[in-house]
């Protein structure tokens, strides 16, 4: 302190030019001048006793003391806080993202090369006039109301607008600001701007799907409530002229049988068999209604009881058959017991149905992993086959691949199959070849 009491201050600046020096005394000096503002700042170079430097910020202020005036000067070390900012400012430079700083009245006085790129600015162009032209007619005054409010009340400000670019190209931008406070009251808002054009089109293409998807969902429900229509009809006003048809062919079996000849009585047989399958096309069709609006129940399920079950059922339907099992482990899965259920009769009895006729007829059941890891259960049989060249076809509503007279059937079991399959969210499929049986698969989702 002795060494430096009573001389002048521009020693403590020997670093600077003598014009520098003599523009510092300057500032000293007319600092004290009753015309001159109380203080002002000026940032210098200062050289330390070991002359190593620093930067500081001189700051000169003057009180009155009669009618004079005197004059304080406060010289603070700013150098961290110049290195601060020059590290700020390296990192702003290359950010990727749109970065700026405020005065405390809310004008920009710094903007990063990536926020001029947003906006299609040159750097030397007036900040001010850019943000006042760029925002979007339609948003710029609740974008003004929402700035001012948070520099009235010093809250974060973060809103998404549309800007025009110089070009003529509309762009959103998302604005987060954060108010600064350097020595109490708000000095500015430092912020990034961030193009985000490309998330707002997809949420506005999201919304579209959306809408697309009720309106989807709305005709689905539509289409629902005709079929279930269509159902109770099928149900009951079909239901009643065959249950007629089927009464007075017997009441004429009963009444006119001895007296009809072979001719007429083929006639009935084929008029009661018919009524019969119509029936049963009749039950079929319903099942597969049923399997598309039936609310799936889902519960974890030990397929080998379900296959074994069926088996039982169906065995005890067909006494007569004579067929060589080998049912290997299956998994437990998560499904609906029901409709699983269905899946196994239709398989399983298909599977009888068409290896039936051999001396040797074998049914194998069991489930492998394939290559990508995904487990199989699969049913085959040595059965008659069917030709792989029409295998598309094969899971068609009234699709045979067989005749009536050979096989018969209505041609549905299978549709169920695969719809029942997709609505566990899996696959379904066959193969086969002419007389050598046929292997059907299918996964079912987490399984």
């Amino acid at each position: 302190v002795k060494e430096v009491r009573g001389q002048p201050v521009t020693m403590l600046f020997s670093s600077l030019t003598t014009k520098e020096l003599h523009n510092l005394e300057h500032i000293v000096n007319s600092q004290l001048h009753e015309n001159m503002k109380d203080s002002t700042s000026r940032i210098f170079v200062g050289v330390r006793k070991d002359h190593t430097q620093f930067h500081a910020e001189l700051t000169l202020s003057k009180s009155h003391v009669g009618r004079d005036y005197q004059g304080t000067i406060l010289i603070r070390d700013i150098t961290e806080r110049q290195e601060a900012e020059q590290r700020f400012r390296m990192l702003a430079e290359s950010s990727p993202i749109g970065i700026f700083h405020t005065d405390s009245a809310g004008q920009c006085v710094y903007t990063n090369p990536h926020w001029q790129k947003i906006y299609d600015v040159s750097p030397d162009e007036p900040l001010r006039s850019v943000v006042e032209r760029a925002i979007h007619p339609d948003d710029v005054g609740w974008v003004s109301q929402a700035w001012e409010k948070a520099l009235c009340t010093t809250e974060t400000f973060l809103q998404e607008f549309r800007i025009f670019t110089p070009n003529g190209h509309t762009h959103w931008v998302q604005v987060h600001a954060t108010p600064i406070f350097a020595t109490g009251p708000l000095s500015g808002f430092v912020g990034t701007t961030e193009n985000v054009t490309a998330r707002r089109l997809s949420q506005e293409a999201l919304q579209q799907s959306e809408a697309q998807y009720r309106d989807l969902s709305a005709e689905l429900k539509a289409s629902n409530k005709e079929l279930e229509a269509f159902s109770y009809s099928v149900s009951h006003d079909l239901r009643a002229p065959l249950r007629h048809i089927d009464g007075f062919v017997r009441q004429l079996f009963k009444r006119e049988g001895e007296q009809l000849n072979p001719t007429s009585m083929r006639y009935l047989n084929i008029i009661a068999e018919s009524a019969e399958r119509m029936g049963t096309l009749i039950d079929d069709l319903l099942a597969l209604s049923r399997v598309s609006r039936t609310e799936l129940k889902l519960r974890r399920l030990d397929m080998s009881q379900i296959v074994l079950q069926v088996r039982e059922e169906l065995e005890a339907q067909n006494p007569d058959s004579c067929i060589t099992w080998d049912i290997g482990s299956l998994p437990t899965v998560e499904g609906d017991p029901s409709l699983l259920r269905i899946v196994w009769t239709n398989l399983i009895s298909n599977a009888m149905k068409y290896s039936g006729l051999r001396r040797d007829a074998n049914i194998a059941i069991g489930m492998h992993v394939n290559d990508a890891g995904e487990t199989e259960i699969f049913i085959r049989d040595n059965g008659v086959g069917f030709d792989p060249q029409y295998s598309h076809k094969l899971f068609g509503v009234f699709q045979r691949l067989h005749g009536q007279d050979e096989f018969p059937g209505t041609g549905i079991g299978l549709a169920t199959v695969l719809r029942i399959i997709h609505r566990h969210h899996g696959r379904v499929w066959a193969t086969s070849q002419v007389d050598q049986g046929a292997t059907f698969f299918f996964t079912l989702k987490g399984m």
